[in-house]
């Protein structure tokens, strides 16, 4: 400015902050979230992990079932329609112990929704691309004499 214009510019700066709205977040990360779909998805595949109790004798079978499948994928897995029959053997097995405890499969499904609902919130909630006018007016004039104290220690 000094050389195109003649005279001293007066000081100046370029800033930047972020200010989020005061809307409410939770304690989640992205693996908590993952870790629920993987928790709602595995019930299906292995029930026994997450029901108190199964039907001794459908644990059972399962065990046998999978011991068959192993048996199989190590000395026949050249045999695809024998592994895919044990392997839907399995999953109505799968399926009988779920009945078992029709609550807990629920329960799963609301809690990976309730996470994914939250993440959700957190990403509303900390998006930094909200008009100004949005923003309370004491968290605007907090933010600006946070950023004048710093440009006067500087």
């Amino acid at each position: 400015v000094r050389r195109f214009v003649g005279v001293d510019p007066a000081p100046m700066s370029c800033v930047s902050a972020t200010l989020h709205l005061p809307l409410p977040r939770h304690d989640i990360t992205a693996a908590d979230v993952a870790a629920g779909r993987r928790r709602n998805r595995d019930i299906c595949y292995n029930p026994q992990r997450y029901l108190r109790a199964g039907p001794r004798e459908l644990l059972e079978r399962r065990t046998e079932l999978i011991r068959q499948s192993a048996a199989l994928r190590a000395g026949q897995q050249w045999n695809r329609s024998a592994r895919r029959a044990v392997f839907g053997r399995i999953r109505q097995v799968n399926a009988q112990i779920l009945q078992c405890e029709p609550k807990r499969v629920k329960e799963l499904a609301r809690d990976v929704e309730m996470l994914e609902s939250q993440w959700q919130q957190n990403r509303t909630a900390l998006d930094r691309a909200y008009f100004f006018a949005l923003h309370p007016l004491a968290s605007l004039r907090g933010l600006v004499d946070r950023i004048r104290a710093e440009i006067e220690a500087s």
